[in-house]
């Protein structure tokens, strides 16, 4: 598969190998998850410029959820990235699978959720990984393998965040951001996120919550521009452009 922008970002083309036909419809299916092409970006951007975050907006039209081939894969980069952005690299590395496609930056899969789970926590923690996230990963990926969790487009968002929380190890703005990216949840905000209370300038998870009641039903896609707004730095956080 190839993919590039063409047309000033207004188009994404992809070819895809012949080999891959038998697969094609699920596979473009999987690639609209992935870009978040069943957007509204016109809507969401007016809903949004509507109420403070018109700033943001102009400066990042038409801004996008990133979404998952894979939502384990979502599941456990996030484990992972929120301890050390390097560790995934190395878990990769090691328990991924080498492939050939004859793209330089594209020669490993990440590892499935079977091969997480066959490894168990030991082999992650041998590479790194704190015991806790471990312990959550291998969790994630046994419930994946045994068909108790569906980290994927159009299941049960309520019970699936609902499932995250109650494992060791993920709280609930990890929770939400798996659900957000791997369930395609437009209204997920993790509103307990420093990065997020710091962009909006609040006090706290109630009040961001409470501020972030106006943004519905895009608040993932607010989520997004706050976050773009922190690290941009204190010179770019909320302003009400109304």
């Amino acid at each position: 598969i190839a993919a590039s922008n063409v047309k000033a970002k207004s188009h994404l083309e992809v070819a895809v190998s012949l080999s891959l036909l038998p697969a094609l419809m699920p596979l473009l299916a999987r690639l609209r998850h992935l870009f978040d092409l069943d957007a509204e970006p016109a809507m969401v951007d007016a809903h949004l410029a509507q109420h403070g975050l018109g700033h943001s907006v102009r400066r990042h039209p038409g801004l996008r959820i990133p979404g998952a081939v894979d939502g384990f894969e979502v599941a456990l980069g996030s484990l992972l990235n929120e301890e050390d952005e390097r560790l995934l690299e190395r878990v990769v590395g090691k328990l991924g699978v080498a492939v050939e496609t004859g793209l330089p930056q594209l020669f490993r899969l990440g590892p499935a959720a079977a091969r997480v789970a066959e490894a168990g926590a030991s082999a992650l923690v041998d590479l790194g990984v704190s015991r806790l996230r471990a312990k959550a990963a291998v969790a994630i990926a046994r419930a994946t393998v045994e068909g108790r969790l569906r980290l994927q487009s159009g299941g049960d968002v309520v019970a699936t965040h609902r499932a995250l929380l109650e494992m060791e190890g993920v709280g609930e703005r990890l929770a939400t951001i798996i659900v957000m990216r791997a369930l395609y949840w437009p209204d997920a905000f993790p509103a307990g996120d420093p990065a997020l209370q710091r962009a909006a300038g609040a006090a706290g998870r109630r009040e961001l919550r409470e501020h972030a009641e106006r943004w519905r039903p895009w608040r993932a896609y607010a989520a997004q521009h706050l976050w773009l707004q922190d690290d941009a730095g204190p010179g770019h956080r909320q302003r009400d452009s109304r």
